[in-house]
């Protein structure tokens, strides 16, 4: 079935969808027609930095309840015209089924990324890329990574080295020090094994990181995040365990001037640019598909730390 759309009367905005394809905006230079695409469910405003932009958001950005289409249910039929054709909205959708979306709210999929590698670089990609860009270092930097080898470390590890810095690898297992290992990090910390932070300042020449960046989901990662810094160094707040605190002691943290920094999730230009190094083969997303019944079982593997890189749900 083909769409044709037009909010309200107006060329500019036009988008068209078709049964195989995802929705693009022809105003936005960035988005084609037949284009697959990102639609998200909340996130950064791009312009201002709040977190107001997202799908249920102010009066200008609603999506209209019924559209002009230009359909025909199948080949060779004729055309129908339809002014009251319904308009899916974003906060009623179920698998499988389209939206339709104001295309700079949406993230364009460089064609030559796959959809199912794309997913987890719009949501751990992009997550640790941001996270990255606010320790706004320089090229050669030491970052410390605790849980770099599951979902989100896996690819902050790749991020991190791919803007030129240098990785030191937390994590425990030989799996995850083969996987990290992969993308040619070489100085790996099981946690398990040994004192950590002797471990850390041994391979930052005696000095300490300039930066470590938490994603591990487990409150024992913060408790030595600052211990790991130089002076003038940056803690990352990514992983959010539940009740957990990190406490920094005053007279340390103002003689070496640490910064305590939080991040969430990146606005529509970060995404853009993490799925660009994602496409030109700097960042590869170790993942695994599975069925959306096999949910239950993944979140019982995530919970015991089986899971190593992404899981990918197909929901069709």
């Amino acid at each position: 079935m083909l769409r044709i759309v037009s909010r309200f009367n107006q060329p500019a905005r036009r988008a068209v969808q078709t049964s195989g394809k995802s929705l693009a905006g022809a105003h936005n230079m960035q988005c084609r027609c037949g284009n697959c695409v990102q639609h998200p469910m909340g996130c950064t405003c791009p312009r201002c930095q709040s977190r107001s932009f997202s799908v249920k958001s102010q009066s200008h950005y609603d999506i209209p309840k019924t559209q002009t289409a230009v359909v025909f249910e199948k080949n060779n039929d004729p055309l129908q015209v339809r002014k009251d054709w319904p308009v899916t909205q974003p906060e009623d959708l179920k698998p499988g089924e389209w939206c339709v979306s104001f295309s700079e709210h949406v993230t364009p999929i460089p064609t030559d990324l796959p959809m199912h590698a794309a997913a987890p670089i719009l949501c751990a990609g992009v997550t640790v890329y941001k996270a990255l860009k606010e320790i706004e270092g320089s090229c050669g930097d030491f970052v410390v990574i605790p849980g770099a080898g599951g979902g989100l470390g896996h690819l902050a590890c790749q991020y991190a080295r791919a803007m030129g810095y240098r990785v030191i690898a937390i994590d425990s297992g030989d799996d995850k020090r083969k996987l990290v290992a992969s993308y040619g990090i070489k100085d790996f910390i099981d946690f398990k094994e040994g004192n950590v932070k002797e471990k850390v300042f041994e391979a930052t020449e005696g000095r300490g990181a300039h930066a470590t960046v938490v994603v591990a989901s487990g409150g024992e990662a913060y408790k030595d995040a600052l211990s790991f810094l130089r002076p003038h160094g940056a803690v990352v707040l990514v992983g959010l365990p539940k009740d957990t605190y990190i406490t920094a002691e005053v007279f340390g943290s103002v003689l070496n001037a640490h910064r305590i920094i939080g991040s969430y999730v990146g606005n529509r230009q970060d995404s853009i640019e993490a799925l660009k190094l994602a496409a030109a083969g700097d960042v590869s997303t170790t993942y695994k598909v599975e069925k959306l019944e096999n949910l239950p079982d993944v979140f019982e593997r995530m919970a015991d730390g089986k899971l190593a890189g992404r899981i990918v749900l197909d929901c069709e």
